[in-house]
């Protein structure tokens, strides 16, 4: 059911964002954000969230319209900047030692969180058509 409802959010988001633009906000910064930060939250959710975030990110027009929209706005959400200080705070997690039960599934969520930092930096080269915009993660 998460999964289905993100792909639905994500869709509404490109199709619809102009008309959209508050319950984007709230969307992402209170149920988004709110996920990333909870450490009740599982790592099933926070991974559904983190590919969420890599699909958003990864289309700079998105990822510009995000921050044109909201962080340039006095009214709204600083959206970008909190999504990047999300995926800074999950991915600079201290690692656990190997024999925490949960050490791998940290480890995947830290790789995840960098890779999507990743994928956000690729998106302004390649709107900027800089080398390195056009390259695939692996």
């Amino acid at each position: 059911v998460a999964y289905l409802s993100l792909k639905l959010f994500i869709v509404l988001m490109y199709n619809f964002k102009t008309h959209l633009k508050s319950e984007i906000e709230v969307f992402i910064a209170n149920i988004f954000l709110r996920v990333l930060e909870s450490p009740n939250a599982s790592f099933d959710q926070k991974a559904l969230v983190l590919e969420a975030l890599r699909t958003l990110c990864s289309d700079p027009v998105m990822l510009t319209q995000l921050f044109l929209n909201y962080d340039c706005d006095f009214d709204a959400v600083d959206l970008y900047k909190s999504i990047v200080w999300n995926l800074s705070r999950v991915s600079t997690k201290p690692r656990m030692p190997s024999s925490y039960p949960f050490a791998a599934q940290d480890a995947a969520l830290i790789q995840t969180g960098l890779e999507v930092l990743v994928v956000i930096l690729r998106a302004f080269l390649k709107v900027l058509n800089l080398q390195g915009g056009d390259d695939e993660i692996d």
